[in-house]
């Protein structure tokens, strides 16, 4: 009998356990864009490996906007955007691609009463900030003055 009732109570905590795989929204590098193929390819990809909803989030244009919207437009648009997807109510994930993952960044911070952010994904971020200037070991008076300042 004792055996039983703990199979029994196995089975049911078993059966209530369900897997749940969290949403995820998408933000492309500079001079990229949504409906572009490797996107679409990128975001379809982990939709279907994960088993979860994902979406990418397009601001402005993609391409032009990318460039030269302001970051802090940037990240508004991004802000509301989220804030009207119902499905993302319970949290969600970023994925962010190069500098997606600074629009990223700025929803985690600076979006307020947003849905809940449960992790940023970061993948070739710029968030370690800039090692060294760029072609230091190069010759030149000018770049030598400049890389030994």
């Amino acid at each position: 009998m004792k055996f039983t009732l703990i199979f029994i109570n196995v089975l049911f905590t078993l059966h209530s356990i369900t897997t749940y795989s969290l949403p995820f929204v998408v933000f492309h590098g500079i001079a990229d864009k949504c409906s572009n193929g490797g996107i679409t390819h990128f975001t379809e990809l982990l939709s279907n490996w994960s088993g979860s909803s994902g979406h990418c989030i397009e601001i402005g244009n993609g391409e032009w906007d990318s460039w030269f919207m302001p970051f802090p437009k940037q990240i508004d648009i991004a802000c509301q955007k989220l804030k009207k997807m119902s499905e993302l109510s319970e949290g969600y994930n970023i994925i962010g691609l190069s500098q997606g993952n600074m629009v990223g960044r700025g929803v985690i911070e600076f979006c307020d009463d947003g849905p809940p952010v449960r992790n940023l994904i970061s993948l070739a971020g710029p968030h370690a900030g800039i090692a060294s200037i760029p072609f230091c070991g190069v010759s030149g008076a000018f770049l030598k003055t400049l890389c030994s300042s």
